[in-house]
């Protein structure tokens, strides 16, 4: 909640934001048998927004109604596309170590696998000391995933 507070405190966000509860979770979804994927942003429907990589990436990304584009500039959605960096290369770090579980928990990889970010609590990186290492490497790892 404080990432949604800060963030309509910075205006970026409407007094509607104020009102949300729980935690947000941030999904991507890889195929494992090509790479040649024309990958798409979600905010629970496709948006026109392509993923910079082979793959989907799904988040309560605030965006306008007609979901044309994700504005990375938006304090909220950084912390979405930095959660989605750490699922797409917890997911690639799974994958090389042979533990990577596929949808229906088969082995065949031409299943999707569904790769789970943290929950995307507002507060889960906000006055944590190692944050900007945290939200670097990762980034870095998945084609600067959050700099689009």
């Amino acid at each position: 909640m404080a990432a949604i507070k800060q963030a309509h405190a910075e205006r970026q966000l409407d007094d509607r934001w104020l009102e949300w509860e729980g935690d947000s979770e941030v999904t991507a979804a890889v195929r494992l048998d090509t790479l040649q994927v024309e990958g798409r942003f979600y905010t629970f429907l496709p948006m026109a927004v392509a993923s910079p990589f082979s793959g989907h990436l799904n988040a309560p990304f605030y965006a306008k109604l007609d979901r044309r584009d994700v504005t990375r500039s938006r304090s909220l959605n950084r912390l979405f596309l930095d959660a989605g960096a750490r699922a797409c290369a917890c997911g690639a770090g799974a994958c090389a170590a042979g533990k990577l579980r596929t949808r229906g928990g088969g082995d065949r990889p031409d299943q999707l696998a569904r790769l789970r970010g943290n929950r995307a609590a507002s507060s889960s990186l906000r006055g944590s000391r190692d944050t900007a290492a945290r939200r670097a490497a990762p980034a870095r790892r998945v084609g600067e995933l959050s700099r689009g």
